[in-house]
């Protein structure tokens, strides 16, 4: 299990009001990022992969209207 580090307020906050960032961490996880997170000022969520990868999870519906 990942541990994710949240070292400013903002984050914590952020993430506890809009849980759907921690789901597309996890998401991102699971497709094979070797880190994900929630940018500095939160206007993205983002992860590192060593090899290019197509995320298909970002095409479904609920993804699509909360995040794209």
């Amino acid at each position: 299990s990942k541990q994710y580090d949240y070292p400013f307020e903002l984050k914590k906050n952020i993430v506890k009001q809009f849980p759907q960032i921690e789901k597309l961490k996890t998401n991102l996880y699971q497709a094979g990022a070797y880190y994900a997170s929630m940018s500095g000022s939160g206007s993205a969520v983002f992860g590192l992969f060593q090899e290019e990868v197509k995320l298909t999870f970002l095409k479904d519906e609920q993804h699509h209207s909360a995040w794209l």
